[in-house]
Formats: C-alpha cells, structure tokens, sequence
C-alpha cells in the first residue's frame, strides 16, 4: 500500500482555524494501490485520522469498521459510492438510482420500437452505487 501525506490548502488551514482547530495537522493521506482496502486498513489509518473519506465498499466489514470509526470520534464520509446502515456523517455523490433511471430512459429512446436485448454491466455489485444504478435501469 502506498500513502503519502499531502500538504494542505489554505483554505483548509483557515477552515480549521475558522472552527478552532488550529493545532491540527495540516496532512491529508492518500491511498493509491490496486487492492481493495479491507476493515483492518479502514481502522489503522482512521484512527490516526480525525475523519475517513473513502469510496465504500457493500461489505458488512466495511460498516463495522466505519461504526467503530464512529465510535471513536472519527467523522466518516462515503464518497460516489455509499454504505448502507453505517453511521457514517454524509455521503457525497449523485443519486444513483435516479442516474440508472436516466440511462435506461435513454436507452429506451435509442432503440424505440424496436425488441431487442440489453446488457447492463456493473463494475461490482459490492459498491452500492453500481446496485443502485442497475435497479434504477431496470
């Protein structure tokens, strides 16, 4: 795995100040690896972390590790992707039902009167947001 820190904005840094929170560190690590994270991964860097964006995986580890997250204080964000029942503070992406809705409509447009097959293909059915879009398409 490989994380390297990242030197914050400023408009971070004054954020922080904004909130009182100067003494923070001003780092932000980033994961870049080929591997899924794991519930061991999410705990060792979230609990050296004041909170955890990540992109979640559908995995019944995965919310246990954001609730215990939570438990310890740390604020959790799922980005594009969400985690169903987890406790975490917000998700950040689109609606991805409404976006399968969306690309079925047009799909349906396309092809028109005519019958015919189609394949929708998901990256993973461990992400919900690719369930979420596959049922919106439906």
């Amino acid at each position: 795995m490989n994380m390297k820190a990242m030197r914050l904005d400023d408009a971070t840094k004054r954020e922080r100040i904004l909130k009182g929170r100067p003494d923070k560190p001003n780092e932000c690590w980033v994961w870049q690896g080929t591997e899924p994270y794991n519930q061991q991964f999410l705990l060792k860097y979230g609990q050296r972390a004041d909170g955890v964006a990540f992109i979640a995986l559908e995995q019944d580890v995965v919310r246990e590790a954001v609730n215990r997250l939570v438990d310890m204080g740390r604020h959790v964000v799922t980005l594009v992707s969400d985690l169903s029942h987890a406790r975490r503070i917000a998700y950040v992406g689109v609606d991805n039902h409404a976006a399968g809705r969306t690309a079925g409509y047009l799909m349906g447009r396309l092809i028109g009167e005519r019958s015919g097959k189609i394949v929708v293909i998901a990256g993973s059915r461990s992400y919900l947001g690719h369930q979420q879009r596959e049922d919106g398409f439906r």
